[in-house]
């Protein structure tokens, strides 16, 4: 059963084979009960699952707690149902979206937003040095690429979160991989 006995757990994920039965759920306390957004699920080769989330306070998922107020993330999950890495990315990264290629690597893309011009994980840093002001607040479009292991290999940020007009547009509205790796975004 999908449903949490104790009542206490939220549903995060959940895998269902063809005939729609349960094959595993993965639950998460949330400390004062807020709830985590997830902006989007997507599969690699191998069949892993990966699930691009956000939340106002700190996460609970399979017994670790993840720090207040920085719980913006790329959950890597097999696919048994067990969870292989938890990557925390900046808390100002936000509608995320992303693709894998064939190595497991994972693309990450949505806005970045905050009063800094740049973004690091892992070291892999972008910075723009010409980026656009929304009310005193960068608004850019990133993207960040996580090898297999979920380390940041390299990010990137540009001027596409806003529209002509000069509304914010909330980035891109799709990713995807050729066979190649080659990226599309829309």
């Amino acid at each position: 059963t999908l449903r949490d006995t104790n009542k206490t757990h939220y549903l995060l994920l959940a895998k269902l084979n063809s005939s729609l039965k349960p094959a595993w759920a993965i639950y998460y306390d949330n400390i004062l009960g807020s709830q985590v957004p997830t902006y989007d699920v997507f599969v690699d080769a191998a069949d892993n699952v990966y699930l691009l989330v956000h939340g106002n306070y700190s996460l609970i998922i399979g017994g670790v707690t993840y720090s207040p107020s920085a719980t913006n993330g790329i959950l890597k999950i097999s696919s048994s149902g067990t969870i292989i890495y938890y990557k925390q990315v900046p808390y100002t990264l936000f509608n995320m979206l992303g693709a894998a290629d064939a190595n497991e690597n994972a693309y990450v893309t949505g806005v970045a937003y905050g009063s800094s011009k740049t973004i690091t994980v892992d070291g892999a840093s972008a910075t723009n040095t010409n980026p656009l002001f929304n009310s005193n607040s960068v608004i850019d479009q990133f993207m960040i690429k996580f090898n297999s292991a979920g380390v940041a290999q390299w990010a990137n940020l540009s001027n596409n979160a806003l529209s002509n007009t000069g509304a914010v547009t909330f980035g891109p509205n799709g990713i995807a991989l050729d066979s190649k790796a080659n990226i599309f975004v829309y």
